[in-house]
């Protein structure tokens, strides 16, 4: 997920409800995603990402690596008992998904 994003979505603490940033941010990582995985976005329809593929240098590894780090601290913002009882599961599977994703452990590990 970018820095700016981020930074949006922590920003609106206090103008945004829980819900509207939590949801911001669902959307903020999915468009990460189609980006850093434009054969993601070919396979679920999105266009305009076609013409590219996932890069797989080392640096852009590294780099989604030190990234990775960005949602799970955007969600640490987001104050779970205010949320919807459905929101609250959102934001669990959300952070599980997060946490045990491949790269958010070789991020924590190199710590």
């Amino acid at each position: 997920m970018r820095e700016d994003s981020a930074r949006q979505i922590e920003d609106s603490k206090g103008q945004q409800t829980e819900s509207e940033r939590l949801h911001t941010l669902f959307r903020a990582y999915w468009t990460y995603n189609l980006d850093e995985y434009p054969e993601l976005s070919t396979y679920t329809g999105d266009p305009g990402r076609n013409h590219r593929w996932t890069d797989h240098s080392l640096e852009a590894y590294e780099r989604r690596s030190r990234e990775m780090e960005i949602p799970a601290r955007v969600l640490a913002t987001i104050d779970r008992a205010a949320l919807s009882a459905a929101d609250q599961v959102h934001y669990d599977l959300f952070r599980r998904n997060v946490e045990e994703s491949p790269l958010w452990a070789r991020q924590k590990s190199s710590r």
